[in-house]
């Protein structure tokens, strides 16, 4: 599958080409605080092995928007430390091919 350019990649709008686009980074979400609550790619991975809703939020987005038409792209940020989830809430999908590595 063929996916187009990114805005992050081009600064260019991918839908109908505009130049100026809005970047909002941290991504916030309305909360009780004036600024928002910058979303969480995970907001809950475990600490000392249990699992909290507000334990230990890991990464963050940064949002492109294009000021012309309105078509946005989320990014995530700082997630190295994302940790599957036993109940399968977080988990990594590994499609890459063990055979097409640089020593075949």
């Amino acid at each position: 599958m063929r996916y187009p350019l990114s805005m992050k990649a081009t600064q260019r709008c991918p839908k109908c080409g505009g130049k100026k686009l809005w970047l909002i980074d941290p991504f916030r979400v309305p909360s009780d605080t004036a600024g928002g609550q910058e979303m969480f790619v995970v907001p809950h991975q475990s600490t000392g092995g249990w699992v909290s809703l507000r334990a230990n939020p890991v990464g963050s987005f940064e949002l492109f928007l294009c000021a012309a038409c309105g078509y946005s792209e989320l990014y995530a940020k700082s997630f190295a430390e994302l940790e599957a989830r036993p109940d399968g809430s977080v988990r990594l999908l590994d499609m890459t091919d063990p055979k097409a590595g640089p020593f075949r």
